[in-house]
């Protein structure tokens, strides 16, 4: 990662909270479950979470999903495994009617 938190493509916790409208309790939850994750993990008290731009961009995806009626389970799933290929450099997610998702990557 390199930066200070300061830099753009790197959020605390507090961050992404704010920039995803959600409460830290439910983020922590998410976290605590599996079904999103930082790329640096807190590793005790006085320590943070780091999320990059691609974390938070995945967990909208994951907010997303919740919101047409996914499981958290499936939506964490999902997007857990996108994070993990990393043979991508980005991605665009389309949600349409009747649950369909339409995921382009991009290489």
């Amino acid at each position: 990662m390199g930066g200070a938190l300061g830099n753009t493509k790197e959020l605390s916790t507090f961050g992404v909270c704010k920039k995803l409208n959600i409460s830290r309790p439910t983020l922590q939850d998410w976290i605590t479950r599996g079904f999103v994750c930082p790329t640096i993990k807190a590793r005790g008290k006085g320590t943070k979470s780091v999320f990059s731009n691609h974390d938070v961009r995945l967990i909208e995806v994951f907010i997303g999903m919740i919101k047409h009626g996914f499981s958290r389970e499936l939506a964490g799933d999902c997007i857990n495994k996108m994070k993990a290929s990393g043979q991508y450099s980005g991605f665009n997610v389309l949600f349409g009617d009747d649950h369909e998702i339409q995921i382009k990557v991009i290489k």
